[in-house]
């Protein structure tokens, strides 16, 4: 289980962010820091979706995507870079969507034996603004 944060900012033609998890135990205290992600989320006029990721772990990756509707976002790995210390977790994807209400729903799944599997997922919920 994890628990996330995330921080935006936008820009002109970009929207910059940064996250953090946290790893939880059964009873969804935290038991330490997971990863840190900070990158760039890039949209055309077309909807074609850039997401560029930079990770604690030693992880660059560039995911690809469209909107699957008006509430929901798929994305997959283009390319990945593992640094020498790093870890290359394999092909990625990603899926964002609006869940009841203003909610933000976000589930990461990576490739394992030619199946995408469930790695990390979140429900943010808005305080502010």
């Amino acid at each position: 289980a994890y628990r996330r944060q995330r921080q935006m900012c936008i820009e002109t033609d970009y929207l910059c962010w940064d996250s953090r998890t946290w790893r939880l135990d059964g009873e969804g205290s935290v038991t330490n820091p997971d990863v840190r992600e900070s990158g760039f989320w890039r949209i055309s006029a077309s909807d074609d979706i850039e997401l560029l990721v930079c990770t604690s772990t030693g992880l660059s990756e560039l995911y690809l995507g469209k909107p699957l509707n008006e509430r929901a976002w798929e994305l997959t790995t283009d390319v990945s870079l593992a640094s020498p210390t790093g870890q290359d977790l394999g092909r990625g994807k990603r899926l964002y969507g609006l869940v009841e209400g203003t909610d933000l729903g976000w589930v990461e799944e990576r490739e394992v034996k030619g199946e995408f599997v469930p790695r990390m997922s979140a429900r943010l919920s808005r305080i502010i603004g």
